[in-house]
């Protein structure tokens, strides 16, 4: 879960501006994305976080990657506090465990492009069985619009369906022979789905 966390990165909404306001009139902006350096540089804080229903702010690294009980409200449940945010984001930002999160997620992110991550071949077989079932789906849902467009009954009709088209089709066949040789147990007309 983690690896297709890092490699789609947190997700922004781009159509909110300004969170709702606090008791003291204070609230989240989209401003608090952008971090002005020291050199007065601007960057995105590209794995920041607001969460429109808590009203709060996490650093996204920070949230999956922290070992044990993490430091501060921008780890754990969020920080809400808009009178302090800008202290508290300079304190959280250079922190060690920030820091160390961050270079985390930046590598795991980078080895994912490259195709380079330590389980290569489990991610490769991974890709593989998606792109399978996939396709197996896509075939699934055609034999029953086919079906239903031509109004024959679904129980004795499928399966002669499905047997017919993995005498032609190879990833049909493969299929097949997967649940056939109870190689899988789980498949898309099974009671376990």
């Amino acid at each position: 879960m983690i690896d297709l966390l890092v490699k789609n990165g947190p997700k922004r909404g781009h159509s909110l501006i300004k969170g709702p306001k606090d008791n003291f009139s204070r609230l989240f902006t989209t401003n608090l994305y952008t971090r002005v350096l020291s050199n007065i540089e601007k960057c995105d804080r590209d794995w920041f976080v607001y969460s429109k229903e808590l009203d709060r702010i996490f650093y996204f690294c920070c949230k999956i990657f922290k070992k044990g009980i993490g430091r501060g409200q921008l780890t754990n449940e969020g920080f809400s506090n808009w009178g302090h945010v800008g202290l508290r984001l300079k304190e959280h930002e250079t922190s060690i465990d920030h820091v160390k999160n961050m270079i985390t997620c930046y590598e795991l992110r980078l080895r994912f492009q490259k195709n380079e991550t330590l389980d290569k071949t489990t991610q490769t077989l991974i890709e593989k069985e998606k792109y399978h079932r996939k396709k197996v789906l896509h075939r699934v849902i055609s034999i029953i619009k086919y079906l239903a467009k031509h109004n024959l009954a679904f129980l004795s009709n499928f399966l002669g369906l499905v047997q017919m088209l993995a005498e032609y089709d190879p990833i049909i066949q493969e299929h097949v022979r997967r649940v056939t040789s109870t190689e899988i147990n789980s498949h898309y007309l099974g009671h376990n789905i």
